[in-house]
């Protein structure tokens, strides 16, 4: 299913210049004691928690801070007001004289709502975009006051809210079409840092099943064409990444993450995660399902203390994963590991463009069994799995395929079974999803158990490939295989 998004040539460069120098207000709340200490402020709420308004109501000390203004928005930044040290003051003669009506009628933009009407000195009103609307400032609130009889203009315009870019999943992103380093806000709030990025857009890809990849970790990447060359590792930082896993309100925002490694014959393994969840701590609580060809070495690293120096959450188990700090483990990959790149995306953004991670499989499922003897003498060996691909792409029209070898097949015990055959991404109602999501890997044996009469138990060989019971319709008896 494609993800399109129609956004103004000129827009994407606007909020991205706008992420850098504007910001938004924290989620951490403040306390207005603060402003106790400022003799003369009145401080009027506008968003609980968020932002105040700040006026001065002595007739003979209008003005606040020697300026024109007379009534100030101050946003909680980071657990602080962003106004401090407010003080009233004369601007002007002192007796100068405050009208009381205000005309003609304030300026409200189109697509607003009024937040906050002070219909008593000072005249001033506060206007907030509707719901899906974002001031291009990106403000969270504009204010209008009268000045000498006159409403102050307000210099900004209420459009549709494209948010701001928290990773390079955003349209304003995706929009430059270009494969490269951009800023983006963790946190998405205003006000709060940003910091810079790789972003994978894949042009060529206009279903953005390869897009919207925000780069969180790098290795000894000499290998991926990258500016600069990170040879010594590179890590987005443990808080940021806490900060995209997490939405405005606090609640979770899950992540698909996926690990590329490159073996040491140069090939490209992957493994896909697509319900990353970090707790307060930092730690890893939820990965979600696993696909992919690399194996799931990352489930051990579940619930462990994520290491500052090592940049990972270290194990002590020996199955675990290792990323960070220029060192890369991945044992289930069994064998070594020259180059690693990690990256992330929204959930909701790979369901969009993607077939669900499905699963599948452990390098271990191709590892060969113990000989097996045949009748002539001889002795083989062979893995259970014969062969299976599973494409780093999971958009539509993707592949999964699979061989069997020989006596096994895939399936459940009991029921249809395949010895080869393919998984295809389909569109299923505007829904992309794989049109065989019941495949049983690794290929396995296939046993016929059932309940047989001791008095008519007997054991048949059937082509070296499993143990069959032969009964008559038994009423008593042992579970046999």
């Amino acid at each position: 299913m494609a993800l399109r998004t129609e956004v103004p040539s000129w827009l994407p460069l606007l909020l991205l210049y706008l992420t850098l120098v504007v910001g938004q207000y924290s989620p951490t709340p403040c306390t207005d004691e603060v402003f106790d200490q400022y003799t003369g402020v009145t401080v009027d709420v506008v968003a609980k928690g968020e932002v105040r308004a700040l006026s001065c109501q002595i007739s003979s000390q209008p003005f606040l801070n020697s300026s024109s203004d007379r009534v100030r928005l101050s946003y909680c930044i980071n657990g602080e007001w962003d106004q401090q040290n407010v003080f009233c003051t004369v601007q002007g003669s002192p007796n100068i004289v405050f009208p009381t009506t205000c005309n003609p009628a304030p300026p409200q933009p189109t697509g607003t709502s009024l937040t906050l009407d002070m219909t008593t000195k000072p005249l001033a009103q506060v206007y907030e975009c509707e719901q899906g609307k974002a001031w291009l400032s990106r403000h969270g609130y504009r204010l209008t006051q009268c000045v000498g009889s006159t409403w102050t203009p307000i210099m900004d315009a209420c459009e549709d809210d494209c948010g701001l870019p928290r990773d390079c999943s955003h349209p304003t992103i995706r929009a430059l079409n270009t494969t490269g380093e951009f800023m983006v806000v963790p946190s998405g709030f205003y006000k709060r840092h940003a910091v810079k990025v790789h972003c994978e857009v894949n042009t060529a890809d206009v279903e953005w099943a390869e897009g919207g990849w925000t780069t969180i970790s790098m290795q000894k990447t000499s290998w991926i064409t990258v500016e600069p060359t990170y040879d010594n590792g590179y890590f987005i930082g443990i808080q940021n990444l806490t900060e995209m896993n997490r939405e405005v309100t606090g609640d979770p925002r899950p992540l698909v993450l996926q690990v590329l490694l490159r073996g040491s014959n140069g090939k490209t393994y992957h493994a896909t995660y697509d319900n990353l969840v970090l707790d307060e701590s930092h730690r890893v609580v939820e990965l979600g399902t696993y696909h992919g060809d690399a194996g799931d070495s990352l489930q051990y690293n579940i619930n462990e203390t994520f290491s500052v120096v090592d940049q990972w959450w270290i194990s002590t188990n020996i199955n675990a994963s290792k990323i960070g700090n220029g060192i890369t483990e991945w044992p289930s990959l069994l064998e070594p590991v020259s180059a690693a790149r990690v990256r992330i995306r929204p959930q909701v953004f790979d369901r969009a463009t993607s077939c669900p991670p499905f699963g599948i499989m452990e390098p271990s499922w191709l590892v060969k069994d113990p000989a097996f003897l045949l009748p002539s003498g001889a002795t083989i060996q062979r893995s259970r799995t014969e062969n299976a691909t599973v494409s780093l792409s999971r958009g539509l029209r993707s592949l999964i395929t699979y061989q069997c070898w020989w006596f096994y097949s895939e399936g459940v015990q009991g029921g249809a079974r395949t010895r080869r055959g393919a998984v295809h991404c389909r569109n299923d109602n505007g829904l992309l999803n794989w049109d065989k999501p019941n495949l049983h890997l690794p290929c396995s044996r296939e046993y016929h158990c059932s309940i047989a009469s001791l008095d008519h138990l007997k054991i048949r060989h059937h082509s070296l490939s499993h143990l069959r019971i032969k009964q008559p319709n038994p009423t008593w008896g042992l579970i046999l295989a």
